[in-house]
């Protein structure tokens, strides 16, 4: 074979093989087939598949051979890319593979060691994942049953604790439904759960690429510990609410007992409260103590070796005592303690906020340890509540007794008590009830109270308390109350108003004071007093019967020959027209002037009623001067007047100011009988005392009054002259005393007596005094 020229076009690399290959088919005479690149007339190598086949002779001997070779470069190409491809893809298999594989394992780790339970099941309701969560939380791995049967096989129920939980509602059967669940709460209860547990659900439907329904998934939150404390602070307000609501102490105490106990399991605690005395203590609550126990301790003493409790609150701080039966506190109640199975106890008094001992609170165990961190926060969270229970009773017996000593003291006084609260709500004291007339259940209101005010002096009560209102300052007021059957009744009212640290009325609070027989015996005392004045006066009209006849008698006979006068000009035919008219209008001033000496006469003399008006003392001064002068000349006397213009008006009745100038004046005239006429003399003056007191004095030089006690003229029956009864000035002190002001006597420097008398001015009549002067 060697010198064929074939061999030259194949590749050097595989001649060799190729020529080893023919050698061994002609030896052997089988058929070959083989593949191997040729070099074509551009140089480039192309593959190509040769087959051979021999032919044979007659004696079957290898004739010849019959090959064929066909190129097969783009099916060799092809192979090539596709084993390339198949040998990528199997690298990408194996690796997504490992990654699958990875994947799970995370899941898997993820799934066993995540605290949520998930579980995961297809639309058939069949579990595919149910994690170890999941199995502590509902006690049970994944089993094959009927939908129906999941609430009772796990101990579902709803949050009432007692009903099954609807299986059609499960968080599970609503995801498979294709729902999305959100924070569903389930209690579960089973073997290894007894007392229970809480979890929150979230489910969410499993779908697929399509969108089709492969069934559901939830993941469920252990949130006992939540519930728990939820429990617990709703346990706390309820205690609160109860406080707030003022129960009765011992249920109060009895209800943060239980629910401290009920916070962990086989604790038993108790409360004691110490006594006024600070020396015992009392049963407060202990519900699941043994009542031996309870009565044991009750009024026992409290000290430095008187078991936990006792020497919590005589040490004011915690006492931890591990074991009972060898600690030395409890060597008096060490048998009691074997009995009823107690082995530990921890105690921590109760404080008040101003950190008086109040009682203890205790934690009682049956084995042999000391308090835990939860322990010693249920322990600070009982004192705290228990010293705002006990403060606020203790505070409450304070203020119950305070009240029981103002309700006998304003019994005596004869006082009733009332509170208005800004939202229109009031209360009333029973005596205040009796007061106004109020049924004692009925609910009291501000405009119910204001409502028994007499019609004529309601707006002005109104206006006086929202006055103090508006100036932040208490009121008194004097005034009538009209009650439902007719009775009219006399009170005063005095009130102030308390407010917050803004400026916000809190309330009202005051007193009211019945002085109905107080001013039915001022109104007769009033009566008699007018009465005595009335007798004066007619007395004084006695004494000045000369005088006021004199004063009559000379406009009468002036009157009389004024007429004769003018008779005797028409008499004689001879009438001076202006002469005529001249007598006429003299007649008529003299008729004038003697009926207002009548008229002062009457009104001295009549009974009036007290009625006030604004007065002006010049005035009524300038009159009584007028109305008793000619008594002045019968006495051979002088009465001079110095009056001052700026003196103010006051508020008076005017028949008493009189009578009190006509006393004044015949008792300053009586009083320089004895003396020589010349000598005779009474200044009557007025003047102005910062312009809100209006003054007048009225001055004899007589003998004066009596060195040791000048006031002493004004006591009744004290007389110095022989006629009378010594009532004058007393009658004159009671009637400037009714009008608000004040009369005083002294002696003059030289001699003789001055009588003062201050009255205050009249409103309005301050200012205009003021500007005056």
């Amino acid at each position: 074979m060697k010198g064929w020229g074939w061999q030259k076009v194949h590749h050097p690399d595989e001649v060799g093989r190729v020529v080893e290959r023919i050698k061994v088919a002609f030896a052997t005479g089988q058929p070959w087939e083989d593949t191997f690149p040729l070099r074509s007339k551009t140089g480039e190598y192309r593959w190509f598949l040769s087959r051979a086949l021999p032919i044979f002779d007659a004696e079957g001997k290898v004739a010849r051979w019959f090959g064929t070779n066909t190129d097969i470069t783009k099916q060799r190409e092809l192979e090539q890319a596709l084993r390339e491809s198949r040998d990528q893809l199997e690298q990408k298999v194996t690796r997504r593979t490992a990654e699958f594989s990875r994947t799970n394992e995370i899941l898997r780790s993820i799934l066993s060691n995540m605290g949520d339970a998930v579980i995961v099941a297809d639309k058939e309701n069949n579990f595919l994942v149910f994690n170890p969560a999941a199995e502590r939380m509902f006690g049970k791995g994944a089993m094959e049953m009927p939908l129906v049967e999941w609430p009772q096989h796990y101990g579902l129920y709803l949050p009432d604790k007692v009903t099954p939980f609807p299986h059609d509602q499960l968080p599970m059967t609503r995801s498979i439904r294709g729902e999305e669940v959100d924070n569903i709460e389930m209690f579960v209860r089973h073997e290894k759960a007894p007392h229970g547990l809480w979890t929150e659900i979230i489910g969410r439907p499993l779908r697929g690429a399509d969108g089709d329904l492969l069934g559901g998934v939830i993941v469920c939150r252990d949130i006992t510990q939540i519930k728990e404390e939820e429990f617990f602070r709703a346990g706390q307000s309820r205690v609160l609410e109860m406080i707030a609501a003022d129960a009765p102490l011992s249920e109060v105490l009895k209800t943060l007992v239980l629910l401290m106990e009920g916070q962990a399991e086989g604790l038993r605690c108790s409360i004691l409260l110490l006594n006024r005395d600070g020396k015992h203590v009392r049963h407060g609550a202990a519900p699941n103590l043994p009542e031996a126990y309870v009565k044991a301790v009750d009024g026992a003493p409290i000290g430095p070796c008187n078991g936990s409790c006792g020497t919590a609150m005589f040490t004011r701080k915690p006492v931890i005592v591990t074991n009972v039966m060898t600690d030395p506190l409890w060597r008096d109640y060490r048998d009691l303690a074997r009995i009823c199975g107690l082995r530990a106890c921890w105690s921590t008094p109760i404080l008040s906020p101003q950190g008086e001992v109040l009682g203890s609170f205790a934690m009682y165990r049956q084995e042999k340890r000391g308090p835990r961190p939860e322990e010693d926060r249920l322990t600070n969270i009982a004192t705290h509540i228990a010293g705002i229970a006990i403060d606020r009773q203790r505070q409450h017996e304070v203020l119950r007794e305070r009240d029981a000593r103002i309700s006998v003291a304003a019994e005596s006084a004869d006082l009733a008590f009332w509170v208005l609260y800004p939202e229109g709500d009031a209360w009333m004291s029973d005596k205040g009830r009796r007061i106004y007339g109020f049924d004692s259940n009925l609910p009291l209101t501000c405009d119910l109270i204001l409502s028994r005010v007499h019609p004529d002096e309601r707006a002005a009560v109104k206006a006086e308390y929202d006055r103090a209102c508006a100036l932040r300052g208490a009121f008194e007021t004097e005034h009538r109350l009209l009650l439902p059957y007719g009775k009219t009744r006399w009170v005063i009212m005095r009130g102030r108003c308390l407010r917050d640290e803004h400026g916000n009325i809190l309330e009202t609070i005051g007193v009211t004071l019945d002085v109905s027989a107080q001013k039915q015996a001022a109104l007769q005392l009033l009566v008699q007093r007018e009465e005595m004045a009335h007798r004066n006066r007619v007395a004084l009209m006695g004494e000045m019967t000369a005088s006021f006849a004199h004063e009559i008698n000379q406009p009468l006979t002036a009157i009389s020959n004024k007429a004769s006068a003018a008779r005797r000009f028409l008499d004689r035919g001879n009438i001076d027209p202006v002469l005529l008219r001249e007598l006429l209008e003299e007649i008529a001033a003299d008729s004038q002037r003697a009926g207002e000496v009548m008229r002062g006469i009457r009104s001295l003399v009549r009974k009036e009623t007290s009625e006030q008006t604004l007065l002006n003392l010049n005035a009524i001064i300038s009159d009584t001067v007028r109305l008793v002068s000619s008594d002045v000349l019968n006495r051979e006397s002088v009465v001079t007047t110095e009056l001052d213009p700026n003196v103010p008006g006051v508020q008076g009745t005017l028949v008493q100011i009189q009578q009190v100038l006509l006393n004044l004046i015949i008792n300053a005239l009586d009083a320089m009988e004895a003396l020589p006429p010349a000598e005779r003399r009474v200044i009557v003056s007025t003047r102005s005392d910062k312009g809100d007191v209006a003054e007048f004095i009225v001055r004899d030089f007589g003998m004066g009054l009596p060195k040791d006690r000048p006031d002493k003229v004004f006591d009744h029956f004290f007389f110095t002259k022989q006629k009378g009864m010594g009532m004058g000035l007393a009658i004159v002190r009671s009637i400037i005393e009714a009008h608000g002001g004040t009369i005083s006597g002294e002696n003059a420097p030289d001699r003789g007596a001055c009588m003062v008398v201050r009255l205050p001015a009249a409103r309005g009549e301050v200012q205009k005094s003021k500007a005056a002067a």
